[in-house]
């Protein structure tokens, strides 16, 4: 800030993750401790930050697009693969 310009300092959110769904959980705990910021992800998925926000925080729930857009901006590749049948043939 000596030469007059404006840092913007970018923090990763440090509060919990209440989100309902264990794949939306578990992108944004991968995002907090890849120090992953919800401003780059928001860049990444043309969300409003206070969207991505909402979403970390439960009080909105992403549809499916959105969740494969969130794990790809934080790196992450969701995978659907086959459940195991049990012996009782469930």
């Amino acid at each position: 800030m000596r030469d007059g310009t404006r840092q913007r300092r970018e923090h990763v959110k440090s509060f919990p993750v209440r989100t309902a769904s264990p794949t939306v959980r578990a992108i944004f705990e991968h995002m907090t401790e890849a120090g992953i910021t919800l401003h780059s992800v928001s860049i990444g998925i043309d969300r409003h930050p206070n969207r991505i926000s909402e979403y970390r925080r439960g009080r909105v729930e992403p549809g499916i697009m959105t969740v494969e857009e969130l794990a790809a901006a934080a790196g992450l590749e969701i995978v659907v693969r086959p459940v195991a049948k049990t012996a009782q043939g469930d």
